[in-house]
């Protein structure tokens, strides 16, 4: 999504306002709504505790789910035999409360996962107080209680919950109809009227938007302002009036170690205000590969090979993929040694069986192609293997198999046999006409034989070991099974993302957290992930916390001037020194990059991000932007750190010195911000009505 702010925006001229920081406050307020020593006796104070504690889900540090699953259940047992909900716990169930304890569970179910049998209790608690809500309906409106005649507040609480909830009914659209025609005055209810039109999918009027703003500029309670900043934030989004509220909310702050305003309703409404400009802190995650090169090695058996597990008995198969997984993480690893000697073992009593019975067997090719790929074969070794290959029967006693006859092809075209080699080509048309989906093992019966169905170890290795001599044309039947079926095992999934990306086919699969004890997916994440590093998914709330809590460098590249007004925003801001200095590269570490746009490839920092540079134009995931007016800061990870990109032309920086000496920095979210400029006064400042804000 995104949204599309003239920006009198969240230029907050907050210059003169301390440097705090929205999240500490979250946090604050957070702890003490989790803290409370006795539960508020009327309903609707509960319910906005409630909608408090679950807005800010996984925005803050620590977890809450205990906390909340507590005040849920205590507003759960105030439920009524009518399924209603009364002014306190036994009292007459009435509609306004009713629709506050429904908005509250509504928010609280989506905390838990959807096989918790707390959501399950929540979601029959819902359907209940629904039906409470329905039949309350007199046909025009709804009355404080069942059977009173139409009244403008338990109206609009009905239609507001009923929108919150997502109910299309012609319930909702009589509430609807009848809120249009009864516009309050009140500053609350036209807070509480402007939400229900917005999430009732009606045009809020302007004027009203207006009325709401100016009252910020005046005499408001904390209750008030909280209220009509969360409602704003809604349907407007992050502008000018409403930073400079949060501000002033901010101010207005009690307490040290936890944050609370004067009355249960300000603090809820602050809460759930600051949590929508906030985000979600997107875990960078476990190092997968340097997890998998650490362990790896310590799973090899004491004869030098590994097994699919730790303490499984060794074999060929296994012990072919660590050595290429230990390749890439340390070639000079002495468990590569020790490997290959097991497999050189294993080629000499593989030798003997096959002078004996004919027959091919498959761990004598790993290891033979192991010992070729690595180099660790003579010529007369070399020679003697081709013979081998070449003079055995390619399976086993059902026939000729495709696994075997792969594995032989990539054996003989390590051991330096040219792909255009008589048998090779032969072999190689055998299994290309044996299926167009997949391979498994072959049945032989005398001049007839038959393929069982596909298997997908099978099919991986036979594409792997066909690809440096197949085109994508003969592959693709396989590779378009190798997508649709299901892997059997996670490593042979890992191993087929390396496959189908090596083809040019993403499947948009992601690694699962592994078992480091399994070799085989060891290996697969490590010769996957050198191959084709993920990129972590991130936002900008994640990176600027990061930023705040440990060192960076400001790297610029032929923008000086814009790295030292972004260095100096952001001492500001953090209140600590910033190290600035050109840019080189991306190490290890925090950085913010400040560079003109089409230097930096920010999507191999950000896998949700494609920026494209044409001319005097730029294209954000789609958007088009003129090049030399605007701003873009996007949020980037790395395998160690976090990066905060600010990609400008020279000619926006009047707009970048306005964004970085303003407030507006602590409450950037989002997944992209975009700030453009148009000097329409001609002057050559940004102000502030000149600028206009994109949150992508």
């Amino acid at each position: 999504m995104k949204s599309r702010i003239p920006v009198t925006i969240i230029l907050v001229l907050i210059m003169l306002a301390a440097p705090v920081s929205s999240i500490p406050v979250l946090q604050g307020s957070i702890e003490f709504l989790s803290g409370v020593d006795e539960y508020p006796y009327e309903t609707h104070q509960l319910s906005l505790l409630i909608m408090a504690l679950s807005s800010a889900h996984g925005k803050v540090e620590g977890e809450y789910e205990d906390e909340l699953w507590k005040a849920v259940d205590e507003l759960l047992q105030r439920q009524n035999s009518d399924w209603g909900w009364g002014y306190y716990k036994g009292s007459i169930s009435n509609v306004p409360d009713t629709a506050y304890a429904l908005m509250a569970l509504n928010r609280a179910k989506n905390v838990y996962p959807a096989t918790d049998g707390r959501r399950i209790t929540i979601e029959v608690a819902i359907k209940k107080g629904m039906y409470y809500l329905t039949k309350a309906f007199n046909g025009d409106g709804w009355g404080y209680i069942w059977g009173s005649p139409t009244d403008f507040y338990p109206t609009l609480m009905a239609t507001l919950a009923l929108a919150e909830l997502g109910e299309d009914s012609v319930t909702l659209e009589a509430g609807i109809r009848y809120l249009k025609e009864n516009r309050p005055t009140d500053k609350k209810e036209l807070a509480l009227w402007t939400l229900a039109l917005f999430l009732g999918g009606e045009e809020v009027p302007e004027d009203a938007i207006s009325s709401l703003e100016s009252a910020l500029s005046g005499d408001v309670s904390d209750e008030e302002r909280a209220l009509i900043t969360y409602v704003l934030l809604r349907v407007k989004g992050l502008n000018f009036e409403v930073a400079k509220s949060l501000s002033i909310l901010e101010e207005n702050a009690l307490g040290d170690d936890v944050s609370f305003w004067r009355g249960l309703e300000a603090s809820a409404y602050a809460t759930m205000a600051f949590s929508l400009v906030s985000d979600k802190l997107i875990e960078a995650g476990e190092d997968y590969l340097g997890i998998a090169c650490s362990r790896l090695p310590k799973l090899q058996n004491e004869d030098g090979g590994w097994g699919p597990y730790l303490g499984f008995k060794s074999d060929a198969k296994s012990t072919y993929y660590a050595l290429h997984a230990l390749k890439v993480c340390n070639p000079m690893s002495p468990a590569i040694g020790r490997g290959l000697e097991f497999m050189r073992n294993v080629m000499k009593e593989r030798a003997y069986w096959i002078r004996v019975n004919g027959y091919l067997p498959n761990d004598y090719l790993f290891a033979v192609t192991a010992l070729a790929e690595f180099g660790n074969l003579t010529k007369d070794e070399k020679e003697e293997a081709i013979s081998l290959i070449k003079g055995a029967r390619w399976g086993n006693i059902f026939g000729r198999q495709p696994l075997t006859t792969a594995l032989a092809i990539k054996a003989l075209l390590a051991l330096g046999v040219s792909p255009t080699d008589s048998k090779i080509v032969e072999r190689k048309r055998w299994l290309l006409g044996l299926s167009n989906g997949g391979w498994g093992p072959y049945v032989q019966f005398f001049f007839t034989g038959y393929m069982a169905g596909p298997s997908y170890a099978d099919t991986l290795i036979i594409i792997d070991a066909l690809s440096p001599i197949s085109t994508e044309d003969e592959l693709k039947p396989h590779l378009t099974w190798l997508l649709n079926a299901d892997a059997t095992a996670e490593w042979l999934r890992v191993y087929a993302m390396r496959i189908l990306k090596t083809w040019g086919i993403d499947p948009g699969w992601t690694i699962e957290k592994p078992d480091y004890d399994d070799v085989l997916l060891d290996s697969m994440i490590i010769l996957y992930l050198s191959a084709f590093p993920e990129v972590p998914t991130v936002n900008i709330y994640t990176v600027m916390e990061t930023l705040r809590a440990e060192n960076f460098t400001v790297s610029y590249t032929n923008l000086q001037e814009a790295g030292k007004i972004v260095a100096k925003g952001l001492e500001r801001l953090f209140e600590k020194n910033v190290t600035i200095k050109p840019f080189t590269e991306i190490g290890d570490g925090n950085y913010v990059v400040v560079a003109p746009f089409g230097t930096m490839n920010v999507s191999e920092y950000n896998r949700n991000v494609k920026l494209e540079v044409e001319d005097n134009k730029v294209i954000i995931n789609g958007r088009e932007y003129k090049r030399d007016k605007i701003i873009a800061i996007i949020p980037g990870r790395t395998r160690t750190g976090v990066i905060l990109f600010v990609l400008l032309e020279e000619d926006a920086l009047p707009a970048l010195e306005t964004l970085f000496s303003s407030g507006i920095l602590r409450y950037l979210h989002g997944g992209i911000f975009v700030l453009t400029w148009k000097d329409t006064n001609g002057n050559g400042r940004a102000e502030l009505e000149e600028l206009e804000a994109e949150f992508l």
